[in-house]
């Protein structure tokens, strides 16, 4: 027998027991009867010989994979669980051999030949007549077949532990310490009892090769399990203590860019090694809930749960709200069960908000917005960002707790005039009033092309007058009103789950006013005037060299020609800035929840660059400022149905 593979460590489950006939049952005892004290003591006493022979006597059913012994088969398999159960596992497999030559359920004979090698301690043969045996059962879905399958698993299992911990002896002994502690590492997977290699695998990660969390997967599973290794085992996660927590506050800091990239991989395996952390089983219940993994989502939850969450923590992460639809479904029976019928109450009226308006709209006046999910992102730009600004840092976590709608596209022209009755060249001439120039451009008029030379004053007007309007209509949802989104809220709406500098990912800054990837989602300095002829000489607009393409006039265009992002909105980058409701200030930095800006200020927040904005300003994270009453060609805005407290 190769080295390890004692014939106890093979141990089958009970439900193996539970069938019926000369099948696997009669399987399973005679390989781990008199041979297998371990097994024998805990899964029970084998058949008889008159139980056996009662059972061999029972007919056939339609549909049984087993049809019946021929008259050679039964003996020769009989004399076979005979031997293995005195022990000779060799001559047992001789009469399985004959078995499989005279009988009509070649799969028994396999299956019995297999284990008789697996005691045998040939794994290779164990392996090949297990193939077999599955080759006979084919797609066949009884009760006996399926067991069958988990058989064979098991030596395939033990084929691959014994595998790659000898190729682990071996690379150890040759000083291959790299080699030797992945064997070791896929030996202790497929068996996962086996601690003494287990803690061999760790040792080596950890000590040699800094692979500290790999290592505490192993220690955790060791520990869990109890039996010998498991103190071993504690003593290594305490020795490793200050580097393991410092590990796991690197790893939570990433918890936003998991949400974003839905990966569940990695905060997975931190889970392994961090059983016991909260956070870790909230971000997998939020990346599940990205899925629409109801049964995973609640599965985190409960484990949560039982690590203390709270339901004001539960109640920040609006994903789980999209299983609410039932109120009587298993969402809502955690959150009764969790938290009390008060929480749920609250949970499904918000959910009800949410799901009842899926997209809305606003009658007569053509606006509509996309639903915004509430969640967590990281705001402002890394400091490796090309074409970064101080003011994009420090970067801050930012949660949205609440669930709000944000327009697809910019208000409009005829939008505007509907609501508040001028048009854009009456917004024009309010700026020439105002001072701002003589001679200002309006480049773009029509219906379709976003408003602009509006100052933040007015854009707030024009929420005011909607809400106004809308909730005279009845057309309201409770707690919610028309106005400019937070800078917040604007930002996690336009990245929509992403991370990189622009919505569709990188970018590729050529020239001042070059980045291609542009193209496809925005209007700005280097190709707004494409297949334009009734707009302005770029200079007027401050438009100058090193553009994307050449062009002679340029100007705004109609709404929602680009490519929009995930949520559904277009032109978030490029054509007009779009006012926000914020004072402008510095980031906080850490985390914090629904941010407004400071309580005072001089000038408001703009986002989303413009159609003169160059190749470092059409990001994600670019911010830019200017006095609420500033008006501007290039100055417009969109709204949001956001909660109003």
């Amino acid at each position: 027998m190769s080295a390890g593979l004692a014939c106890s460590s093979f141990m089958f489950p009970m439900s193996l027991l539970r069938i019926r006939h000369t099948t696997i049952a009669a399987i399973v005892a005679a390989t781990l009867g008199a041979g297998a004290v371990g097994f024998a003591a805990s899964a029970g006493p084998a058949p008889t010989a008159a139980a056996t022979e009662s059972a061999a006597a029972e007919p056939a059913h339609e549909g049984d994979m087993v049809l019946g012994p021929s008259a050679d088969f039964e003996p020769a398999l009989k004399r076979g669980q005979a031997l293995l159960d005195k022990g000779d596992p060799a001559a047992a497999l001789v009469e399985f051999k004959k078995a499989i030559q005279a009988g009509d359920s070649e799969y028994q004979g396999y299956l019995y030949a297999a284990i008789a090698s697996y005691r045998l301690g040939d794994l290779k043969a164990a392996q090949e007549d297990g193939q077999k045996a599955l080759f006979f059962v084919g797609q066949d879905d009884s009760p006996d077949a399926k067991k069958a399958r988990e058989v064979v698993a098991l030596i395939e299992k033990k084929g691959t532990f014994a595998q790659k911990r000898a190729e682990g002896d071996a690379a150890f002994g040759d000083g291959l310490m790299a080699k030797a502690a992945q064997c070791y590492a896929d030996a202790f997977a497929a068996d996962p009892t086996a601690s003494d290699v287990g803690l061999k695998a760790a040792a080596l990660l950890a000590d040699r090769f800094s692979r500290l969390l790999d290592a505490a997967i192993i220690w955790e599973t060791i520990v869990h399990q109890g039996g010998n290794g498991a103190s071993t085992a504690t003593e290594e996660l305490g020795r490793h203590d200050k580097g393991l927590k410092d590990l796991l506050t690197t790893a939570l800091a990433r918890r936003a860019d998991w949400r974003n990239r839905h990966d569940v991989n990695e905060p997975l395996r931190y889970a392994q090694a961090f059983p016991d952390n909260l956070d870790l089983q909230v971000v997998l219940a939020e990346i599940y809930a990205g899925k629409d993994d109801e049964a995973q989502t609640i599965a985190h939850l409960k484990r949560a749960s039982q690590l203390g969450l709270e339901y004001a923590e539960f109640s920040r992460h609006g994903a789980f709200r999209r299983f609410l639809a039932n109120p009587e479904g298993k969402m809502a029976n955690f959150i009764r069960d969790a938290f009390g019928p008060d929480a749920l109450a609250a949970e499904l009226k918000q959910a009800q908000v949410w799901q009842k308006h899926q997209r809305w709209t606003v009658p007569e006046l053509g606006l509509e917005l996309s639903p915004i999910p509430a969640g967590t992102f990281v705001m402002g730009s890394p400091e490796t960002e090309a074409g970064r600004y101080k003011t994009e840092g420090p970067q801050t976590t930012v949660t949205i707790s609440r669930p709000f709608w944000l327009g697809r596209t910019e208000v409009t022209q005829g939008q505007w005039q509907q609501i508040m009755g001028n048009d854009v060249r009456s917004q024009r001439d309010k700026a020439i009033a105002a001072g701002i120039g003589s001679e200002l451009p309006t480049p773009g008029v029509g219906a379709e092309y976003p408003i602009y030379y509006v100052s933040w004053s007015e854009a707030m007007g024009f929420c005011r007058k909607l809400t106004q309007r809308e909730a005279a209509a009845g057309r309201l949802p409770d707690g919610y009103a028309y106005t400019l989104p937070t800078e917040a809220q604007w930002e996690y709406a336009c990245r929509a789950g992403t991370t990189g500098p622009i919505y569709t990912g990188s970018m590729t800054i050529r020239g001042k006013n070059n980045v291609p990837e542009l193209d496809a989602i925005a209007w700005y300095a280097g190709n707004c005037g494409v297949d334009y002829d009734d707009g302005v000489d770029p200079s007027q607009i401050g438009i100058a060299a090193e553009r994307q393409y050449n062009f002679a006039k340029a100007g705004t265009h109609p709404v929602g020609q680009k490519r929009p992002n995930a949520w559904g909105l277009y032109d978030m980058l490029g054509n007009v800035m779009e006012w926000c409701a914020d004072w402008h200030g510095a980031y906080p930095g850490g985390a914090t929840t629904d941010p407004t800006g400071p309580l005072a200020g001089t000038e408001r927040v703009l986002r989303g660059a413009s159609l003169s904005g160059g190749a470092a300003s059409v990001r994600c994270a670019n911010r830019s400022k200017s006095a609420p009453e500033e008006r501007s060609f290039n100055l417009g805005f969109r709204v949001a149905l956001a909660p109003t407290q």
